[in-house]
């Protein structure tokens, strides 16, 4: 199985939509929500940082999160909100 298209990670694209993308990157708005979130819990779970170009389709609450690194939300898409109010900005 091939890699996502977005070179932010090993994460397969497993047929959303788009053959070249995985779910954190499919534009399916029809994407399954529990695949989504979970496979973002992981992602985030595994020190991953890089958020860019992310098809947000639901609330992502990152309140209480500290990021290791640099956290990049650039291109991130959402329809709905990203909760960031409380994270702490640390200098790198």
């Amino acid at each position: 199985m091939a890699n996502c298209e977005h070179k932010i990670s090993d994460l397969d694209a497993r047929g959303h939509g788009d053959e070249k993308l995985c779910i954190l990157h499919s534009q399916d708005p029809n994407k399954d929500k529990d695949d989504f979130n979970k496979t973002l819990e992981d992602y985030r779970n595994g020190g991953r940082c890089d958020f860019s170009s992310i098809l947000f389709s639901d609330y992502a609450n990152f309140s209480g999160t500290t990021f290791s690194k640099r956290a990049n939300f650039q291109r991130a898409i959402t329809s709905l909100s990203i909760y960031v109010k409380t994270v702490p900005i640390r200098p790198f």
